[in-house]
């Protein structure tokens, strides 16, 4: 019987043929090829599983949203007070990261490798005095805020977005959060409701792009953008994140390159197309792991996190600079900036390396 081809075959197709050619770096064309070559070889029970969500994709696709060319937030030097002391015990958050997350719903793929990375990442932050609030647009259940939030340093304020009960504006169906689950979950690692700074409960095309003002939060130094999986939610998103940064500030991108998310891929490579020439709110990718896009503000701050990643004999051996071990290419680069891609050898154990980055 002949294959019927699935619908994200051709949208990957236009995305290849439309999309900018300074923008089709060789991980980027590698890994389209890689999704199409699996789509296009699926049985008829494969394709049909990618018919609903490339319809509901495609609807909201064709609606486009223009990006704010500048932003209302703060400037994003607005740090807040320094202090190493951590909002977590250490002990909760080794205990969270020797496997006690698995008590909170998994809303994500495997946190294990970025929960390491974000740990890694936040000291390189305080140890340079950047010190913001912690977040995430779309949080579910919270097993990856979780990983986000023991990173914190008490001054810094958390912050979360989820559309949870208010499921008739989830355009997408890419997530099914519940608040009470949530707060259950905060409780694994020794926080509660009141130790939140933001709740915003709603879409987050309804948060004003000076969100960090609005609410009296400093910008970000660490937030995950995992809500809307459509291109306009994805561009909102990020356009959100980047706008309430502070210079220096780290955004995780959730289901980059996804098979069944393919918006949120045309979301960030439109978003960084539009961004030409705007240096307020341009972002550079310097880590993809586990389907998590890692990205800064500051070409600086993207060369000391490559670097020191790269060079930490910790965390290194989780990371691949190029895939010539697989037999690809010699530089992963996105963006024009180059990255590092994320892998677990069996021979090392990532939740021990996790809970001994614990500071």
């Amino acid at each position: 019987m002949a294959k019927v081809r699935p619908p994200h075959t051709n949208r990957l197709r236009m995305m290849l043929r439309n999309m900018p050619r300074k923008e089709m770096s060789a991980a980027f064309i590698a890994s389209t090829l890689l999704l199409l070559i699996f789509m296009m070889s699926s049985g008829t029970e494969t394709d049909m599983s990618f018919k609903d969500a490339s319809l509901r994709s495609l609807k909201a696709i064709s609606t486009t949203t223009t990006i704010p060319s500048t932003c209302n937030a703060a400037l994003s030097s607005d740090f807040a007070s320094s202090s190493m002391v951590p909002k977590v015990s250490n002990d909760n958050a080794r205990r969270l990261a020797q496997g006690g997350y698995t008590l909170i719903a998994q809303g994500s793929g495997p946190v294990e490798l970025v929960g390491l990375f974000s740990m890694a990442l936040s000291e390189i932050q305080h140890s340079s005095n950047i010190f913001g609030s912690v977040g995430e647009l779309g949080v579910h259940h919270g097993r990856f805020t979780s990983c986000l939030f023991i990173t914190a340093r008490e001054n810094e304020k958390l912050v979360i977005a989820d559309i949870f009960e208010q499921q008739n504006k989830n355009e997408d169906k890419s997530g099914n959060g519940d608040k009470a689950k949530f707060m259950e979950g905060l409780a694994v690692y020794g926080l509660e409701e009141k130790d939140l700074h933001t709740v915003f409960t709603g879409s987050t095309l309804e948060i004003p792009m000076n969100w960090s003002q609005k609410r009296n939060f400093e910008p970000f130094r660490l937030v995950s953008v995992d809500a809307g999986h459509t291109e306009l939610l994805t561009k909102n998103d990020i356009t959100i994140a980047s706008c309430n940064l502070l210079i220096g500030g780290i955004i995780v991108l959730d289901d980059v390159l996804h098979p069944h998310w393919l918006g949120v891929t045309e979301g960030i490579f439109n978003y960084f197309h539009e961004m030409k020439g705007n240096s307020r709110q341009q972002l550079y990718p310097f880590l993809l792991c586990n389907g998590k896009l890692f990205l800064t503000n500051d070409l600086a701050s993207h060369g000391k996190y490559y670097n020191s990643l790269k060079n930490n004999p910790v965390v290194n051996m989780f990371l691949a600079t190029d895939a010539t071990m697989w037999g690809g290419s010699s530089m992963f680069l996105m963006n024009e900036a180059e990255f590092l891609f994320c892998h677990s050898p069996e021979s090392f154990n990532a939740h021990d390396v996790w809970a001994s980055l614990v500071y």
